[in-house]
């Protein structure tokens, strides 16, 4: 008789966890640590569960490229992710597979252009160097909910193409409850909840979007909303007025919560390496006065190393899950079909076999003649990998950049505790408990 699919299961190293929750605690309070003291514990393959869900935790390059690449169609992100998005942010790129994924990701592809990414930072520089002038200085500020503003603020004039006035400021605090309604533990549709308050901030920006649609589409700006509207694939595909909302709304959430998360882990590791600071500082400084074109952010390699070490570290992409539609092998185990399979490159990251002192965050670990990320392709994938790797990753490095570049400029970055941990909550996204409390110093001031 064959054994059952749970019995297959249960045939893998791990163990189930506690009862009807299983893992779910350990794994979302702390997705790395759980990663790493699995792996330490198991190897690079281990059964969990998930509320009586089994699941399977694979680690290291290798399951990367083999879960994202997905060469034999195992794997589907719908099943996935379509029950925490589906309400929220429909027909995004996460909720789809295969043929329907290639398709729309053709057509996205070029809102991502050189030409269009040009556009966009001739929008962006000097938003930036507005925004930083205006941070206040010589008093602790908390940095995550001051950027999340910031970026807030740069999302309405580069993705919406909207100056922050009254309307977009209400919009502002919809696209909020939405992201907040969208990661909502209690998701049940009653008033009062934060579930219910993002499925109506959803229906309004929908309906803003739509009424906003036909104008983007007659005219095309510099914005991206006007950009993913004149949106098409070398074989002239185009996308529906929904399908052009939908992905709105998908591209706007990922973009506000990653780079909000990411920037402040920056501004952390800047904080808590002085020397560092000082290096990125002389690079920025050497560049000239003239903020820099989309060939002169090139020029700043060492930002860029900075950047990427910061995502090494505390990347937004923790984990990524799928569902196995078919049994399948991998490092000699048998994975059963209707599995819920997770690859973790936070872990992968900090694997002491790829990376030399992992812990230790050593942005020349990027630079040649090292460059340890270029041991394996799946090594390094801090926004995801293979068919569903992250569309913006260009746009999120140079909103950093420029953001740095103005930023470093003009002032010295100080913790408010000189040496504190990073301890951080998921929620998902990696964000500093305290909000990461810092001290900013105009340079003439800390240099006199």
């Amino acid at each position: 008789m064959e054994p059952s699919t749970k019995e297959r299961w249960r045939a893998l190293p791990g163990n189930e966890g506690p009862p009807l929750l299983g893992h779910a605690v350990a794994f979302f309070g702390d997705p790395l640590r759980f990663a790493r003291e699995r792996q330490a514990r198991f190897g690079a393959v281990s059964r969990l569960s998930f509320f009586g869900k089994a699941g399977a935790l694979l680690i290291g390059p290798e399951a990367n490229q083999f879960v994202t690449k997905d060469d034999a169609r195992i794997f589907s992100s719908v099943l996935a992710y379509e029950p925490f998005m589906k309400d929220f942010f429909p027909g995004t790129l996460g909720v789809k597979d295969f043929d329907d994924h290639a398709r729309h990701r053709r057509i996205l592809q070029s809102a991502f252009h050189r030409k269009s990414l040009v556009s966009y930072l001739e929008t962006l520089n000097p938003l930036a160097a507005e925004q930083v002038a205006s941070l206040p200085t010589g008093r602790v500020i908390r940095f995550f909910p001051r950027v999340k503003d910031l970026l807030l603020e740069q999302a309405a004039r580069l993705f919406m193409g909207q100056s922050l006035d009254e309307r977009s400021r209400a919009l502002g605090k919809e696209f909020i409850a939405l992201v907040t309604g969208s990661a909502s533990t209690f998701r049940v549709n009653l008033p009062g909840t934060s579930f219910r308050r993002g499925l109506v901030a959803k229906e309004r920006l929908w309906s803003f979007l739509g009424e906003q649609l036909p104008g983007r589409r007659a005219t095309l700006t510099a914005d991206l909303f006007s950009h993913v509207a004149h949106a098409e694939s070398e074989e002239g595909e185009r996308l529906t007025d929904d399908e052009v909302v939908g992905h709105m709304l998908g591209l706007m959430s990922a973009a506000h919560d990653t780079n909000a998360s990411a920037m402040t882990s920056m501004v952390y590791a800047l904080a808590r390496h002085p020397e560092i600071q000082e290096r990125m500082r002389a690079e920025c400084l050497a560049s000239g006065d003239a903020a820099p074109d989309f060939d002169g952010l090139k020029n700043l390699t060492y930002t860029a190393n900075v950047f990427r070490e910061t995502l090494r570290l505390w990347g937004p992409s923790h984990s990524l899950p799928r569902v196995a539609l078919k049994s399948f092998s991998f490092a000699g185990h048998e994975i059963p079909e209707q599995t819920m399979v997770f690859v973790s490159p936070s872990c992968t990251h900090r694997l002491e076999a790829h990376w030399k002192d992992p812990d230790t965050f050593d942005p020349d670990r990027f630079a040649a003649p090292r460059e340890e990320q270029k041991a394996h392709r799946y090594l390094f994938m801090p926004f995801g990998g293979g068919a569903h790797g992250c569309l913006g990753i260009i746009l999120a490095e140079m909103q950093a950049k420029v953001f740095f570049w103005h930023l470093l400029r003009r002032y010295r970055i100080a913790l408010e505790k000189a040496g504190r941990d990073y301890d951080l909550a998921y929620t998902p996204m990696p964000m500093p408990k305290d909000g990461l409390r810092v001290v900013l110093t105009p340079l003439a001031a800390s240099t006199s």
